[in-house]
């Protein structure tokens, strides 16, 4: 937050308070009992985790299964890996660390929205265009499991998520589901049960993309994966 590039659009008070209930989270976690990670049986590829077991702050200890929607698994073959990285480290603080913003449930909103401005239009086009990069990192890294780094993350969020006073889950902001949503670069998109179209015909202006098809209603470009729109 302190070196944020958008620290002029806080103000000094509320920044304050997000410092301190982050600062008062990292102690808590330092104390607080550790999640555990129950792997199904060895042999699976990729590894595959059966629950996790998490404890809330009644000193409960419960075991929930690992509930992730397929969008928001980690996508490493499909989306960038630092990136996916990334974001997995912010969800899990975004649900670990609700619990300290009780007294200003907004200072928690506006966290999240400062972290999601660090993924600008050219690294949400990295995100969502990765080329051979996890082919790379595996050739680089032959020593670590990177699916299991990758399933790790997920079973974490799931337990933050699961004993977090926010139970909503966070999306990325990239598109990643079918049917129409809202990119963070404002262009939105029409799932048609073959094909990602645009919303608008001036989505696409200027970028002389050569597509499938037609939409036949908004008359804009359609494109076989919305991936392919955003490859130079």
């Amino acid at each position: 937050m302190e070196s944020s590039p958008f620290i002029k659009h806080f103000e000094t008070k509320r920044n304050e308070r997000i410092l301190e209930a982050l600062k008062t989270c990292f102690r808590r976690s330092k104390t607080s009992q550790p999640m555990k990670i129950n792997w199904m049986p060895k042999g699976q590829c990729p590894p595959k985790v059966r629950t996790v077991s998490a404890t809330d702050e009644k000193s409960s200890t419960r075991e929930f299964p690992m509930d992730l929607l397929l969008n928001q698994t980690f996508q490493y073959e499909h989306l960038d890996f630092p990136l996916e990285t990334v974001w997995k480290i912010m969800s899990f603080t975004h649900y670990f660390c609700a619990k300290e913003f009780r007294l200003h449930p907004m200072d928690h909103s506006q966290l999240m929205v400062s972290m999601e401005s660090f993924f600008n239009l050219d690294l949400i086009r990295r995100w969502a265009n990765p080329g051979k990069s996890y082919q790379v990192l595996r050739l680089l890294f032959t020593t670590l499991n990177l699916p299991r780094f990758a399933t790790t993350l997920d079973a974490c969020v799931t337990g933050a998520k699961a004993t977090s006073d926010y139970r909503q889950w966070i999306h990325r902001p990239i598109l990643l589901q079918l049917g129409p949503r809202s990119r963070s670069d404002g262009i939105g998109w029409i799932w048609d049960n073959s094909t990602y179209c645009l919303n608008s015909f001036w989505d696409a202006e200027g970028k002389g993309h050569e597509t499938a098809k037609i939409h036949p209603k908004t008359k804009a470009p359609c494109f076989p994966s919305y991936n392919k729109f955003y490859q130079t």
